[in-house]
């Protein structure tokens, strides 16, 4: 079945994915190839029978070298078996064909076996050995194919989990979260990125519908600001206030963010976040008025205001409160200086 010659070296490792399932014609093939191998350092399992290399295969296999007599035999199993591998696996299968014979059942395993190379008996050592390790690495990059996918959804379920995560954070921080592929085109925004512009879930969003959100007064602002964060790669930090369809109502948005590059520096992405900062805004501006008016209403009536510092009995006080004093306006005292400014009979 094999003829004598020297061999060549094998590439595969001993582990089971890397072993050859041999099912020969005769113990005496089975032995001579097995010593032929095992010698030439490719680990070797010899299979009784096609029933038994189907269990093994289901083990792993670096490769398959069967007799062609064993194809008149039922090899539905394995037909199954190749069917059904996944996208990254396509065993070799290595056929020992009879010298001179063209069979039916030879071209049938070749189809349905697919991955398949056919040598014709008797085989010189260096051609065995030969195909032998080319199927053997071919199955190795097919392994190595299976640990970069295996890697890639490991590092997607860490992404999702991630995201998942992030998600949760961001609803109960009342946070949009916006993407934007540059250049501008459609918008990626989450639901309350939309509900901050008064826009549906379900409507899409362009750079266009962006910009005729806003207040009038803030669009070129807001403009300048994202031209300056791409340009200059400094993050994006604006307020700017959007309106209903209708122009009846106004939302005080707070948008953070920055642009992304590829390794050679143009700029990929724009993204970041929306927080609604109308309550505040709101707050802020009747803060000020009430300061207003209350120094409006002090300057009118001439009322001077002060207060203790009680750690440090320090008296501070309006410029009014210390013309009522007699005291300048720069001038800093102590709460015991105050009595000096008063009336003996008021002390």
């Amino acid at each position: 079945m094999v003829e004598a010659e020297q061999t060549e070296s094998s590439v595969t490792s001993d582990t089971g994915e890397y072993r050859l399932l041999v099912v020969p014609t005769t113990r005496r093939d089975a032995q001579a190839i097995s010593d032929l191998l095992t010698s030439a350092g490719i680990s070797t399992l010899v299979c009784t029978s096609l029933a038994q290399l189907y269990q093994e295969l289901k083990n792993g296999a670096g490769a398959v070298m069967l007799a062609e007599e064993h194809l008149n035999q039922d090899y539905s199993s394995l037909a199954q078996f190749v069917r059904e591998q996944p996208a990254w696996s396509d065993v070799p299968f290595i056929i020992l064909s009879r010298a001179g014979h063209e069979s039916r059942s030879l071209s049938a395993a070749t189809a349905a076996l697919g991955n398949v190379s056919v040598l014709e008996r008797p085989v010189r050592m260096t051609t065995l050995l030969s195909v032998v390790n080319t199927a053997m690495r071919a199955r190795l990059r097919q392994y190595q194919v299976r640990a970069i996918l295996e890697e890639k959804e490991t590092v997607e379920k860490q992404i999702r989990f991630g995201r998942q995560h992030l998600e949760l954070v961001v609803q109960g921080a009342n946070v949009g979260v916006w993407y934007c592929p540059l250049p501008f085109g459609d918008l990626v925004w989450d639901a309350k990125v939309k509900e901050h512009f008064f826009v549906a879930e379900s409507e899409s969003m362009s750079i266009e519908k962006f910009y005729a959100r806003l207040h009038p007064e803030d669009v070129q602002p807001t403009k300048d600001a994202i031209s300056l964060s791409i340009a200059s790669q400094v993050p994006y930090d604006i307020v700017y206030r959007t309106v209903s369809a209708d122009g009846k109502n106004t939302k005080w948005i707070h948008a953070l963010g920055r642009a992304f590059y590829d390794s050679e520096g143009v700029p990929i992405r724009f993204d970041g976040i929306t927080t609604d900062v109308s309550e505040q805004v709101i707050a802020e501006e009747e803060l000020r008025s009430a300061a207003d008016r209350l120094r409006l209403a002090t300057e009118t009536g001439k009322l001077g205001i002060w207060e203790l510092d009680t750690g440090q009995m320090r008296v501070n006080c309006t410029e009014t409160c210390k013309n009522h004093l007699g005291l300048n306006v720069d001038d800093v005292f102590e709460f015991a200086e105050l009595r000096e400014c008063l009336h003996p009979d008021d002390i």
